[in-house]
């Protein structure tokens, strides 16, 4: 026999209902001898219809429980399938419309959200640098590829604050006010930036992982996304062209 214990246990479940029929190659079958009577049956010590009936009870509920649990666990099965295959499906819109050659609008773009640092106003929105190129950056203290790209995404902004024609607008991620300020400081950050308090900005991009960037033309929409951290000052430059030219 091979191929692995499943093929094993069908043959055995073979050998099985063949030695349960008629013989293979025709040898006579012996005849069925007599068999003893059946004993009476025992009778329980402590009364043993009770305990019969007791046990079928618990039989009886336990019949109905299993099904009834199997439903209940399928039916959430069902529901986080469809919760994920959801949020999939409006994390992704802005990739899927710029896959298929599109330049989506920038989500939530007159949305005012809180100032961390480099606004000089309490509350500003992505649409204060409508006319600009803005190449808008998903950041937080505490992570560690956050760090890694800091100095390109600060090279970014000198570079369009020289030309005159963009900046580079942070969103701080679900972050302490006073650790993020001294991220800034510790980076030499000299962009904007706005705190997603809660996350709710961020979702509407599709980002639930850090670092994350999106390139808007000046009419803000987005032209290009990138989910991870950045590692090529080329790549970032040639989405800030074609972000000009849009």
């Amino acid at each position: 026999m091979s191929g692995g214990p499943l093929a094993c246990a069908a043959e055995h479940a073979g050998h099985v209902s063949i030695a349960a029929g008629a013989p293979a190659g025709g040898r006579p079958t012996t005849p069925a001898q007599p068999q003893p009577p059946s004993p009476p049956p025992r009778k329980l010590a402590d009364g043993g219809p009770i305990v019969r009936s007791r046990l079928t009870n618990l039989y009886g509920v336990r019949r109905w429980l299993v099904p009834s649990i199997a439903v209940a666990v399928g039916a959430a099965l069902i529901a986080l399938l469809v919760f994920g295959l959801t949020k999939q499906g409006s994390s992704r819109a802005l990739d899927a419309a710029i896959a298929a050659g599109r330049t989506p609008p920038a989500p939530d773009a007159a949305r005012a959200l809180p100032v961390l640092d480099g606004v000089g106003a309490g509350n500003a929105s992505l649409a204060r640098w409508r006319g600009n190129v803005v190449v808008v950056n998903f950041w937080a203290s505490w992570c560690t590829t956050c760090i890694a790209e800091a100095s390109l995404i600060e090279r970014a902004e000198r570079s369009l604050a020289a030309s005159g024609g963009g900046a580079v607008v942070g969103i701080d991620y679900k972050d302490v006010g006073s650790q993020a300020m001294r991220y800034v400081h510790r980076h030499g950050l000299t962009y904007a930036n706005l705190r997603d308090v809660d996350g709710s900005f961020a979702s509407a991009y599709g980002t639930a992982a850090l670092p994350e960037t999106f390139v808007l033309d000046r009419h803000l929409r987005v032209v290009a996304i990138a989910r991870g951290q950045l590692t090529s000052e080329n790549t970032l430059a040639g989405w800030i062209r074609r972000a000009e030219r849009a």
